[in-house]
């Protein structure tokens, strides 16, 4: 029955420790603690691992192939058997351009017999601008980037492409990832020149420029994404200014570190 008076603090403090460990009845035995989350692998310092040994030494071409294999074997399985040239270079191209080969390049790879054929193919491949056309719009997707406001009303945005050509030419470019977001989130203290535009030929929107994409608009996207404070920022929304501590450099190096 529940008591008919607060307790004491003494009693209060005494239930507090005993559920603090573990509320344990005195007929059950002690129950032990969980996994702690510092020692969670992913929370672990980075380390090189031995490969482990395989039963089928001819089949690994590389340390990862080791453990891939390893892990095969424990089930008792085999690998697959290596993919002829045309399927290779059929899943290579959708997989870096998301088209299909053309016959052209398929009766050049399959004819080459060269030893470095496979890798020519791959770096043209991610030299394509296609390459930045695909792998660019899963960037897009996680900024939910689209060509209208949404919400019901599909107002479009006649700027937006600018914002997304400047995603698939950064992957083109192969921008490093750090100052990718750095950009984003910096905007003019990232060095950008005033009057350069998203387009072909220029990466960036300055707010100074009427009608185009304003800098603080990239800035709020990337700041969504990292989940980060938007009461101590700031970003531009339909012509307004709305508030920020420091956009143009401390949070930046804040996010980076």
């Amino acid at each position: 029955m529940p008591p008919s008076a607060k307790l004491q603090d003494a009693e209060i403090e005494a239930l507090e420790r005993w559920v603090a460990e573990g509320a344990h009845w005195p007929d059950e035995a002690a129950r032990t603690e969980g996994p702690r989350a510092e020692d969670y692998w992913a929370f672990q310092p980075v380390a090189k691992p031995v490969p482990p040994a395989v039963g089928n030494a001819a089949w690994p071409r590389s340390s990862i192939d080791r453990f891939i294999l390893a892990k095969l074997e424990e089930k008792h399985l085999t690998p697959a058997g290596d993919a002829d040239k045309y399927t290779l270079l059929r899943r290579a191209t959708l997989n870096l351009t998301g088209l299909l080969p053309t016959p052209e390049q398929i009766q050049a790879f399959v004819n080459d017999i060269s030893p470095g054929v496979f890798q020519n193919a791959v770096d043209c491949l991610l030299d394509s601008p296609a390459y930045g056309e695909r792998w660019g719009r899963h960037w897009l997707d996680v900024t939910y980037y689209a060509d209208t406001t949404g919400v019901g009303r599909r107002i479009p945005l006649k700027q937006a492409w600018r914002y997304r050509d400047y995603v698939v030419n950064s992957f083109n470019a192969d921008k490093p990832y750090n100052r990718f977001v750095y950009e984003q989130i910096a905007g003019p203290g990232a060095g950008v020149k005033e009057g350069t535009i998203f387009g072909e030929t220029d990466e960036y929107a300055w707010r100074g420029v009427d009608g185009r994409v304003h800098v603080h608009d990239l800035q709020a996207t990337i700041l969504h994404l990292l989940g980060l404070d938007h009461e101590k920022l700031t970003y531009r929304y339909s012509g307004r200014d709305f508030r920020l501590t420091d956009v143009h450099g401390q949070v930046v190096k804040e996010v980076l570190s």
